[in-house]
């Protein structure tokens, strides 16, 4: 129950801070969530020693590069400016359907015994600063219609977000071996960038 009271008054604090200081405090209650809610052997589950990278750790780090291939998308939404709903959908989507958190961990196998701690802290990081779009602001609610939606600093917030988490899921991929990181960044790069004929369906 105490520890409970203390992230209550963390999520208060986080919310009723001044924008500006709002980014830092808030990823400090994510990383204070995490650590209180879940021990680190229960979010990134790594009893197999790294060794020969096999075709489902393929298939993780391949989804890993999807995921930040996807944010740069999100980052177009965000530059719009005008749908915040949108914006904490598709970030909820990407880390849902790709299933972010479960794809880094299994990504670890493909990483060194000397660097997988290192590799985990990143993977931690990426999920904890697009956790913060979503878990750590309660929606505005219209008076006249009684919706709900996200406050409009999310977006200010979530342009922050998706940018630092693709920074950590560079860090994480640059520790796993190149003969496996290269080829994989080579064929989600070629997924992304390919355009379907016109017409096409």
């Amino acid at each position: 129950m105490a520890m409970v009271r203390v992230l209550l008054l963390l999520a208060v604090l986080c919310a009723t801070t001044a924008t500006a200081a709002r980014v830092t405090l808030a990823r400090k209650c994510a990383a204070a969530f995490a650590a209180a809610t879940i021990s680190t052997p229960a979010l990134f589950l790594t009893s197999a020693v790294a060794g020969a990278v096999d075709e489902s750790t393929s298939s993780a780090l391949a989804n890993v590069l999807r995921v930040s291939y996807s944010l740069k998308n999100v980052d177009e939404t965000i530059e719009k400016g005008n749908d915040v709903q949108l914006v904490v959908q598709q970030i909820n989507s990407l880390v849902k359907n790709y299933k972010l958190k479960e794809n880094l961990n299994a990504g670890l196998a493909a990483v060194s015994d000397a660097k997988r701690e290192e590799a985990r802290g990143h993977a931690r990081a990426a999920i904890e600063d697009l956790s913060l779009v979503s878990e750590y602001y309660e929606d505005d609610i219209n008076d006249m219609t009684g919706k709900k939606t996200p406050p409009k600093e999310v977006l200010q917030l979530a342009y922050q977000a998706t940018k630092a988490t693709r920074s950590e899921i560079d860090a994480y991929l640059s520790l796993v071996p190149s003969d496996v990181a290269t080829p994989l960044k080579t064929q989600v790069s070629e997924e992304f960038a390919y355009v379907p004929p016109a017409g096409a369906q």
